[in-house]
């Protein structure tokens, strides 16, 4: 009897031994899926030790929105939030290294180290703060209906199928929202904001889908146009970095002041947003030189993380 006892007591044993280990191998494959680095500590000094004592600073994006971040036929990553970070880099005196990863795993790359900034156009929402710290908006997008005064057919964005043609900038991101939202089939494309203006003053469309700052421009140069709706789809872009990262932050927060101040971000909005085609150009070419000069070593990486 003692003896059935003691096997009965050491298979009870045995079993919860296997079940602990069991527990311990799905938890450890949790913290590795979730955070293939170790993260760093709370403290915001150390979490600023990137930007303090190294020469880089790690960008995380993911490529394939244009006109925020997309790869063009080199392989060389683009966009406004690609030149944005670029301009960072060079301010804080900072190589950029851009980090093309999967989307659902930009947030975390910050907690576990991997990265230093997220730069994505990144929209921010209650459950994303509790995760990390956003700096302050560096572009808030919307756009407008321009139209005669007197067209009665076009009132607001439901009534857009009304017009003959509605001008957009080929690339830009009203463009895009039209084209991928509402599916109309009078939308009239042009090579760049000049060239769209012009279409609507000659009458070769109705209807001018712009971004509200530009907008507002037009119709006080040309007085026989209104905007019918403003504020169309509009949302704010943020830099996120780790929690409690502040004095990352801080300085973040520091240079996009100066940017707003100096006319960067205002040329980086024409370029990529407005479609001033000279302007990109400008700001690729020095994307591009970054990115291929061999000197310079490893500005671009790509990564798997989190899948």
């Amino acid at each position: 009897m003692m003896k059935k006892n003691k096997n009965r007591v050491l298979s009870v044993v045995f079993r919860s031994a296997v079940i602990i280990l069991c527990a311990l191998s799905i938890m450890y494959a949790f913290i590795l899926t979730s955070c293939t680095q170790p993260a760093r500590s709370s403290n915001s000094d150390s979490k600023a030790l990137t930007v303090k004592d190294n020469s880089i600073i790690r960008i995380a994006f993911t490529a394939g929105y244009e006109p925020f971040e997309y790869i063009d036929d080199s392989g060389n990553y683009l966009g406004f939030d690609m030149a944005l970070g670029y301009k960072l880099s060079e301010s804080m005196n900072r190589i950029p290294v851009f980090q093309n990863m999967k989307s659902n795993s930009l947030l975390d790359s910050l907690n576990c180290g991997i990265s230093d900034m997220v730069i994505s156009a990144v929209e921010v929402t209650d459950e994303r703060h509790q995760k990390v710290d956003f700096s302050d908006s560096y572009i808030t997008l919307s756009s407008s209906i321009i139209t005669y005064k007197d067209n009665t057919d076009v009132t607001n964005i439901n009534s857009l199928k009304n017009a003959q043609n509605v001008a957009v900038v080929s690339g830009s991101d009203s463009g895009y929202y039209l084209t991928n939202n509402l599916g109309l089939a009078n939308i009239k494309e042009y090579r760049n904001e000049a060239e769209a203006e012009l279409a609507v003053l000659n009458g070769a469309a109705d209807v001018l889908f712009t971004d509200s700052k530009i907008a507002e421009t037009f119709v006080n140069q040309n007085r026989k146009f209104t905007i019918k709706e403003t504020n169309i789809n509009q949302r704010k872009f943020c830099i996120a970095v780790s929690k409690g990262n502040s004095d990352l932050l801080r300085l973040i927060n520091e240079k996009l002041n100066e940017f707003k101040k100096d006319g960067t971000l205002y040329n980086l909005r024409s370029a990529y947003i407005s479609g001033n085609a000279e302007l990109r150009t400008t700001f690729d070419d020095k994307l591009i030189n970054i990115q291929q000069d061999s000197t310079v070593p490893n500005t671009k990486t790509s990564t798997d993380y989190a899948e």
